[in-house]
């Protein structure tokens, strides 16, 4: 055996990053609205839980129609830290007959940073578009048939104190509680109003 010593002792190796999964889910619908869709996800970790990473998606056609996920998590240190990335896309057709899809797409870094075992800070910024784009025009008469897009910043902090007793579905004491500030200032001359 190449991981024993001539002593009987195990040999000491350097620690591989190495991805197993800790989640697994899968769900589909059949809709009268939106006919069939189904949606993956899946979140990875290594052996110390040191590195996490989360997928989800309903890949359709194209990444412009599809939902999907992305989020990075690294948990080594005191203070953790993830980006994430998202898209979502809806196609509807109005009543005049021109399709058109709303997007929502965006990323984000968040940090957490515990000040006890029952009190911690939460930070961090975001960045969201929010678009509408005309597949296809048949329109009859003055309509704004404008490709639409805005995107805003959407930075927040709160302070959370857990000192609840856990139960076996809910707390059986104590109390929770969380304080949020944030905002959302526009970016460009395309801000929302």
């Amino acid at each position: 055996m190449d991981n024993v010593n001539e002593s009987g002792y195990y040999v000491p190796k350097r620690y591989r990053l190495k991805f197993s999964p800790d989640f697994t889910y899968a769900a589909g619908q059949i809709s009268t609205q939106y006919g069939s869709a189904a949606f993956a996800y899946f979140t990875l970790s290594d052996l110390f839980g040191d590195h996490q990473l989360s997928i989800g998606s309903n890949l359709v056609f194209d990444l412009r129609n599809s939902d999907y996920s992305i989020q990075y998590a690294y948990l080594k240190n005191r203070t953790n830290f993830a980006a994430s990335f998202f898209h979502q896309a809806r196609n509807y057709q109005t009543f005049f007959g021109d399709l058109l899809r709303f997007r929502t797409y965006g990323g984000g870094i968040d940090f957490q940073y515990p000040l006890n075992r029952y009190q911690r800070v939460d930070y961090g910024v975001s960045m969201i578009g929010i678009a509408r784009d005309f597949s296809t025009v048949q329109s009859v008469g003055e309509q704004n048939l404008q490709n639409d897009r805005s995107s805003f910043l959407y930075p927040q902090v709160s302070f959370t104190g857990d000192f609840s007793i856990p139960g076996f579905i809910t707390p059986v004491g104590g109390n929770r509680y969380s304080l949020q500030l944030s905002g959302s200032p526009g970016i460009g001359v395309d801000a929302p109003q």
